[in-house]
């Protein structure tokens, strides 16, 4: 796709490193339904846009989402990047949501996320920090080592299972 070079990530926006450790703990913060009610709806939106859910202009809402969080610091510039109800400027990297962090995410929730407290709505601000947890979980993957977007929907089933098989 034209003008999107690759997933974005915290640190190609400007923010600091951000460690495991350190979106684990956030991660532990927040409770389960919450997290898992944001990916779910993420997940429906994708499924519902097919291949076109990579365009930057449905990613956009998403983005625009995570860069108005504070976790774990305001990104610097951030007010020069948002743009509401358009494609936010991050110079060519658009795509935010993509079947690894969600999967990672929803993982990572299973394994520690609050399961003491429920949440009754999902939240602008859960949905903030769910968009900002997939960007720095997109710096905990290396280009090196995260394999290309499956384009087709068996493939992207087929790695989701592999995922949560690993995970069992």
């Amino acid at each position: 796709m034209e003008g999107v070079q690759s997933y974005v990530t915290f640190r190609s926006l400007g923010g600091s490193p951000v460690s495991y450790a350190q979106v684990a703990v956030e991660i532990a913060r927040w409770p389960l339904d919450g997290i898992l009610g944001s990916l779910g709806a993420l997940s429906l939106a994708a499924v519902q846009a097919g291949q076109e859910f990579s365009n930057p202009r449905l990613q956009g809402h998403y983005l625009n989402l995570a860069i108005v969080d504070d976790f774990p610091t305001p990104l610097p510039g951030a007010g020069t990047m948002y743009a509401p109800g358009r494609v936010p400027f991050t110079g060519g990297r658009h795509i935010l949501v993509h079947e690894h962090n969600v999967a990672w995410l929803a993982h990572a929730a299973l394994l520690g996320a609050s399961e003491e407290s429920t949440t009754p709505d999902l939240t602008y601000e859960i949905q903030r920090r769910v968009c900002r947890l997939l960007l720095l979980t997109n710096d905990l993957f290396t280009e090196a080592h995260t394999p290309p977007v499956p384009s087709r929907l068996s493939e992207r089933r087929e790695f989701v299972m592999d995922w949560l098989r690993h995970a069992q």
